[in-house]
C-alpha cells in the first residue's frame, strides 16, 4: 500500500482523488508528514470529511501530533 501511496502522491494524483482519502491512508500507516500535508490540503479545498477527524480512527496514530491538534483548531473541531 505504502508504494501504491507514493506514487500517486509523486503523480500529482491528489487532482482526481481526494485529499482526505489520500491523508487517511497515510494516516493509517502513521505518516503524519504526508497525511498532514493532505488533510491541509483538504481542509483548503473544504471537504466535509474534514469535519470526521475527531472520529477517524484513521487517524489515530498522529492524533496528538501538533499540526493535528491545529487542524482541528483552523475547522473548528476544537477551541
Amino acid at each position: 500500500m505504502r508504494k501504491e501511496l507514493d506514487a500517486l502522491d509523486s503523480a500529482g494524483a491528489s487532482a482526481l482523488i481526494s485529499p482526505f482519502a489520500i491523508a487517511e491512508a497515510y494516516g493509517a500507516l502513521g505518516d503524519a508528514d504526508r497525511a498532514m500535508k493532505y488533510l491541509d490540503k483538504s481542509a483548503d479545498l473544504r471537504e466535509t470529511m474534514v469535519l470526521y477527524l475527531e472520529i477517524d480512527s484513521a487517524f489515530d496514530a498522529i492524533r496528538k501530533d501538533s499540526r493535528f491538534v491545529a487542524l482541528e483548531r483552523r475547522v473548528g473541531l476544537r477551541e
